[in-house]
């Protein structure tokens, strides 16, 4: 499919057997303006947590080498822990897990409080996106 206008689109296939049994199946996508690094859903499971936590995102750069830095800060803004991969290869659209276990850089296990998670990725071309979330640390 070419010369799509920016925007969410829906697909609809509808097919028959030879036994004239149908099935109709619909997807959405969206198609984007440029092509600019573009990172959605950046989560964290389970949060609040006690002993570790996983990090998902999507982003639209699927089947293609990317990099991308994952740093923990305190509400005070300080990094604590900085989780990074350099030439990760995407398959498919999401990223995940990327495991916290509650600790900083040297090993120490943190406090419990309110974090927050900044993802800096970037591709071959590139391209940077950046993207923040809260996580909660639970006392044990």
């Amino acid at each position: 499919m070419f010369n799509l206008t920016p925007g969410e689109h829906s697909l609809t296939l509808k097919v028959w057997d030879v036994f004239n049994n149908s099935s109709e199946e619909t997807i959405t996508f969206v198609v984007v303006e440029n092509d600019l690094m573009q990172v959605d859903n950046f989560i964290s499971y389970p949060n609040p947590f006690m002993y570790s936590t996983d990090f998902y995102f999507e982003h639209n750069k699927s089947n293609q080498m990317i990099d991308y830095a994952l740093n923990i800060y305190s509400v005070t803004g300080s990094l604590v822990r900085t989780i990074e991969e350099k030439s990760y290869f995407s398959q498919g659209f999401r990223v995940g897990p990327i495991n916290w276990d509650g600790r900083d850089d040297l090993g120490h296990q943190m406090s419990s409080g309110i974090y927050i998670a900044r993802l800096n990725i970037s591709d071959q071309n590139n391209l940077f996106e950046s993207k923040t979330a809260r996580v909660i640390l639970l006392p044990k």
